[in-house]
């Protein structure tokens, strides 16, 4: 099936970038197609990080990669499971990805994501992460969304690369765990958006829907995190065992009757807004 976005949504943006984020909508939407049938079976090898692979997941990472390759704006590409930059034929930009985040748990039939990253020019080391030109994630559950930031009209890649390394830029984290778990609800609330605020200052974040025909329909516009949230998705909750801030961070939103939204594992909504920051 033909995996087809509406060329006005990428109007503006540079074309080379333009390909870039075609190729991202393209794969996404055949990735959706794959996990409607994949099995959860582990293939018996191990990532650079040390996380058991399953078969799905070296199938989707091999995917990216082809189809990363067969675009003529791509320079190079690393993914979770294969961290080394690949040199590719193209030129202009690297993506890094994360194929399948969360697979480990397609077992239990839980959404799962892919994460991208884009830079422009070579090898994202040793670089900021608001230094991406853009940034995108998947979310394969009850539907298939693709959530992007892209440069706004008339912001050039570079110069959006370049206002990126801002020396004013303030943590995406906002407070830190210790200083959060202290604060008072208002403040608590709004840590988490203080910075990601500012990349609607450069980039616009849209949410796309895939349907069964395999076209992209815009579901929403200027994706942001509200200035007020009461809800919470900690990651890694085992830690709080071991880490008292992190523990008392946790319990300062329980007590405070926050709602969790969690489970273990995919994208959540919105993170676009984090790695870009």
């Amino acid at each position: 099936m033909q995996m087809t976005l509406d060329p006005k949504h990428l109007q503006g943006v540079e074309p080379e970038l333009a390909q870039v984020l075609s190729c991202v909508a393209s794969v996404v939407g055949e990735i959706s197609g794959i996990l409607r049938s994949a099995g959860s079976g582990y293939c018996g090898s191990m990532n650079a990080f040390g996380d058991q692979q399953l078969e799905v997941d070296v199938q989707v990472d091999c995917l990216i990669f082809e189809r990363l390759a067969s675009c003529s704006a791509v320079q190079g590409a690393g993914s979770e499971e294969q961290p080394e930059i690949r040199t590719l034929p193209g030129s202009g930009y690297t993506v890094v990805f994360d194929p399948l985040d969360g697979s480990s748990i397609m077992g239990a039939n839980f959404p799962v994501g892919t994460i991208f990253g884009i830079w422009p020019g070579g090898s994202p080391v040793g670089r900021a992460g608001r230094q991406q030109v853009a940034a995108a994630y998947a979310v394969y559950g009850p539907q298939t969304i693709l959530v992007w930031a892209k440069p706004r009209a008339g912001k050039s890649a570079v110069h959006t690369a370049a206002n990126g390394d801002n020396p004013n830029h303030e943590d995406s984290a906002g407070l830190d765990a210790k200083s959060a778990a202290a604060a008072p609800e208002a403040a608590l609330s709004n840590s988490i958006c203080s910075s990601g605020s500012n990349i609607h200052n450069t980039h616009e974040v849209h949410e796309f829907l895939l349907h069964p025909d395999g076209s992209w329909h815009l579901k929403r516009v200027n994706v942001a995190i509200g200035p007020v949230s009461r809800t919470f998705a900690p990651a890694n909750l085992r830690a709080a065992g071991s880490n008292a801030e992190y523990a008392a961070l946790v319990r300062r939103w329980t007590e405070a009757a926050f709602t969790l939204r969690q489970q273990g594992a995919a994208a959540r909504r919105d993170s676009v807004l984090y790695w870009m920051c």
